[in-house]
């Protein structure tokens, strides 16, 4: 969708978030639902479920910092690491912490089966934080009633959620009026917001937090010293970090003259690893009796082997072994498309008029339509993310990848083929009719598809020449559809049309205008057409186009 909308490809990692933007349902002219975020989700947090996970075959898990505060990254990375690891913690108050750090309500997510309900949060896309009281105005002061067990500190920043305004606290006074860093119960803020009725207050940022986390020592990496002090010869030291090591030598070990040299004086001063990012728990020395050991080359040695530790990790540049051994077989079947056009259809009468215009292929969603029309040229589309790929028969239109081998079988564009190794390896696998990504646009096609030919020799390929792309698909009915009714769409701020549907399993949306590529006379290709609402009055415009 992002792609479709704006150029930024979700697929390639530059979502744009269409999905946090407000929407207006309707049904026909209709308005179900106005200026809502019907597609925002509420945030994932599966914290209150670790158990099952822990106990489940799930061997990482992944945490989501896209978009998100170093305060909130470095947060949950210490949440989930001590429930991880079983730390007794508080947990109720673990959570409000990460509530006034980014909360936009949570849900334990469709792993845990939640109802669509439990999922969504309509009201706002943004973070809300956590509601600590209530207020009301009090001459030229905001009055707040914190709750119970709340803490508010100079610094904080909090909202007001339903004048949707807030701010940061300069200055912050007791019940007294007093100025204070920080207060219970009863305290008082500056009105500079000008907020002109009672409200319900929440914290979006805790002050204290984040200054807990700026002053965490960063994490250091442990170190081995080996030092060599023999009588008569250079003062030898060694740094490892395990994988590398340096090994040093300067200056010439003589006999004490007064005070020999000890042990914990070598450690002492190896101790002294201040800014690097070395932390040093084991030393192996030798140490002749009655050495004495200059401090000043011990030193210089210690900032040297340091130092050059330090490069050797940043340029620690792995070799990358390519194996120029691969072979790619040739593909030497014939790529002659006679009768190029391919169709995907929701309605009887579409269906009709593809028959009758001798479509190749004929995509079709609705399984009733599909059996009594059956025929070898009728593909029944199959449901994202399906579970029975194994069960598939012949005549079958996939979103997924699977084997696709002994069966007759087309891809959807949803396979995202976006290069020539892509389309190869599905070739291998079976599939007989390569789609091409509609995110691809014609010169990208073109070039595609000549650089296949370059490489692997012949294939068929299909590309979407006419119709709405699929922009979105969410398991569930989160808006609330009729089943299997076309009359739905979505209106964005721009006044776009988005075409939304539920099939009884997932909600799909589409896009707001209609691909049109202009490649049917350049190449040899299959061109797909989507038929959406178009009636019999359209179909021969669309084809002539």
């Amino acid at each position: 969708m992002s792609s479709m909308l704006g150029g930024r490809s979700g697929n390639r990692g530059e979502c744009a978030g269409c999905c946090r933007l407000p929407y207006t349902l309707k049904k026909k002219d209709e308005v179900i639902s106005k200026n809502k975020y019907l597609l925002s989700t509420k945030e994932l947090n599966t914290s209150s479920k670790i158990d099952r996970l822990l106990e489940s075959s799930i061997y990482s898990f992944k945490i989501e910092g896209r978009m998100k505060s170093p305060l909130y990254v470095g947060f949950i990375t210490r949440f989930y690491r001590n429930l991880i690891d079983g730390k007794k913690i508080n947990f109720e108050e673990e959570t409000n912490k990460l509530k006034t750090i980014f909360n936009r309500e949570f849900t334990t997510g469709r792993i845990f089966d939640v109802s669509d309900y439990e999922l969504m949060n309509t009201k706002s896309p943004n973070h809300i934080g956590l509601d600590i009281g209530k207020c009301s105005i009090y001459k030229d002061k905001i009055k707040i009633e914190l709750n119970s067990g709340v803490t508010l500190n100079q610094y904080d920043a909090i909202r007001f959620k339903n004048s949707n305004k807030g701010l940061i606290i300069n200055f912050l006074y007791d019940k007294n009026m007093l100025l204070t860093n920080s207060c219970t119960g009863i305290c008082y803020v500056d009105n500079k917001i000008e907020l002109d009725s009672d409200d319900i207050v929440s914290i979006t940022q805790d002050y204290l937090l984040g200054k807990e986390f700026e002053n965490i020592s960063e994490k250091k990496i442990n170190v081995t010293f080996d030092v060599k002090c023999k009588l008569g010869s250079s003062l030898e030291l060694s740094i490892s970090d395990g994988e590398n090591t340096v090994t040093l030598e300067d200056g010439i070990i003589d006999k004490a003259l007064n005070v020999p040299t000890s042990k914990e004086v070598i450690i002492e001063k190896l101790n002294k690893l201040g800014d690097t990012p070395f932390v040093c728990n084991d030393f192996n020395i030798e140490l002749d009796e009655n050495v004495f050991v200059p401090m000043k080359i011990l030193n210089d040695l210690r900032r040297k082997v340091c130092e050059e530790l330090i490069n050797i990790r940043r340029d620690n540049k792995k070799e990358v072994i390519y194996n120029n051994n691969i072979s790619f077989d040739r593909f030497t079947d014939s790529d002659k498309v006679l009768n190029n056009k391919t169709c995907y259809v929701f309605t009887e009468e579409q269906l009709k008029f593809a028959i009758d215009n001798n479509f190749e292929r004929i995509y079709v969603k609705d399984k009733e339509l599909f059996n009594k029309y059956k025929s070898d040229n009728l593909y029944l589309v199959i449901d994202r993310c399906s579970y029975s790929y194994d069960k598939l028969s012949n005549n079958s239109f996939v979103s997924d990848y699977i084997d696709f081998s002994n069966k007759n079988i087309i891809g959807n564009y949803s396979l995202n083929v976006f290069n020539i190794y892509t389309a190869y390896y599905l070739r291998k696998l079976g599939l007989n009719v390569i789609p091409l990504s509609v995110e691809l646009n014609e010169y990208e096609i073109l070039s595609f598809i000549k650089l296949f030919k370059e490489k692997f020799g012949t294939c068929k390929f299909e590309v979407l020449k006419y119709g709405r792309v699929e922009n979105m698909i969410i398991k569930g009915n989160i808006l609330d559809l009729d089943n299997c009714k076309y009359s739905y769409k979505l209106e964005d701020f721009k006044n776009r049309l988005f075409p939304v549907f539920y099939d009884g399993i997932n909600t799909h949306i589409l896009n707001y205008e209609k691909v049109n590529l202009g490649l049917h006379d350049v190449i040899n290709c299959y061109f797909r057409y989507d038929f959406y609402d178009e009636n019999v009055r359209d179909f021969n415009n669309i084809l002539i186009d």
